[in-house]
């Protein structure tokens, strides 16, 4: 016959993995977020340099909300700075939990320089096929529940040859179930 004792410790085990189990499923859910370019917005410009809103579509399968707390990301043309990508203070971007939801990123470029290295980039991929890297690198900061990611490295390069086939506009999103 079973004691009082084994079946506290059986029923506490038996939440203990519910509990780990429901928490990696989330964690694998998490993982899968996925983003997908939606456009550009010209918010206007000042001393030459034009700010931007870069905005895409997050979608989140997991339970959890998942809150982007801070980014900061610059933009490169073979390897020349063209654009600033840096979140407003105390600005939270959040996407909540099974759903799909447009986040607008505040962007700064260098209006002459980003403009000369855009046009120079894909006029010398259409006339002599030479290739540019486009690059994003960066951190942001995520929170998802009760865990956060500080500085989460963002790391992207694409070709101009990637974006002329736009192969690299973003992700096919599955439908969230």
């Amino acid at each position: 016959m079973l004691s009082n004792k084994n079946l506290l410790i059986g029923g506490a085990l038996a939440v203990f993995a519910g509990i780990t189990y429901y928490l990696w499923r989330q964690s694998k859910l998490l993982s899968l977020v996925c983003y997908d370019f939606a456009g550009i917005e010209f918010l206007g410009s000042k001393d030459s340099v034009s700010q931007l809103s870069l905005n895409f579509n997050f979608s989140n399968y997991s339970d959890i909300p998942l809150k982007i707390t801070k980014y900061s990301i610059q933009a490169f043309i073979n390897e020349r700075n063209v654009g600033t990508l840096i979140s407003p203070p105390g600005k939270v971007f959040e996407i909540p939990a099974k759903s799909t939801t447009i986040v607008n990123f505040l962007a700064q470029a260098d209006t002459t320089v980003a403009f000369s290295q855009i046009l120079n980039s894909f006029l010398t991929q259409f006339i002599d096929k030479t290739t540019s890297k486009f690059k994003i690198k960066g951190e942001a900061s995520i929170k998802a529940g009760f865990i956060s990611i500080d500085d989460y490295p963002v790391n992207w390069e694409w070709t101009t040859e990637q974006i002329m086939m736009n192969l690299k506009s973003g992700e096919e999103c599955a439908p969230i179930t």
